[in-house]
């Protein structure tokens, strides 16, 4: 840093006795440039959400249903396929689940029973006690009370 500093300081001293400062300074920039000693930009990934994405958003879960009936977990709606801990719950009408004082209404639910992370997709509505969140997709982290929701 301390050269690139020493060189564009240099370069504006010898520049300010000429009539044209610009030149100089454009080609001790682009110098540094090719010589990859100026920073680059942060670049975003495709795959990675923009910052300040209005279709996007992630937070806190509503305070979880205190009733005894709503901690284990039940299909109410939909058919399961299980392999060990990993869950998939579609039907042709949607599907419901409660687990672990929520209820999750969707059109596809997935999740591993181990580590409490359900994904639901399609018309997804996650209830708790006095709220609830809504999305297109939305990852619900049970044992860290979070979710990730994306709108359609």
């Amino acid at each position: 840093m301390r050269r690139c500093l020493v060189i564009v300081l240099c370069m504006v001293a010898t520049g300010s006795l000429a009539q044209d400062v610009g030149g100089p300074i454009r080609t001790a920039i682009q110098t540094l440039k090719d010589k990859e000693l100026l920073p680059k930009p942060n670049q975003i990934t495709p795959t990675q959400p923009q910052v300040n994405d209005p279709t996007i958003r992630s937070g806190q879960l509503p305070e979880r249903m205190i009733d005894p009936n709503r901690q284990e977990f039940k299909i109410e709606k939909g058919d399961m396929k299980r392999n060990g801990p990993v869950v998939v719950l579609t039907g042709p009408e949607g599907t419901h689940l409660i687990y672990a004082g929520y209820e999750i209404f969707a059109d596809r639910i997935e999740g591993n029973l181990d580590t409490k992370v359900f994904k639901a997709s399609g018309n997804v509505k996650v209830f708790g006690e006095k709220a609830f969140v809504k999305g297109g997709e939305v990852t619900v982290n049970m044992r860290n009370e979070t979710f990730l929701a994306k709108d359609a």
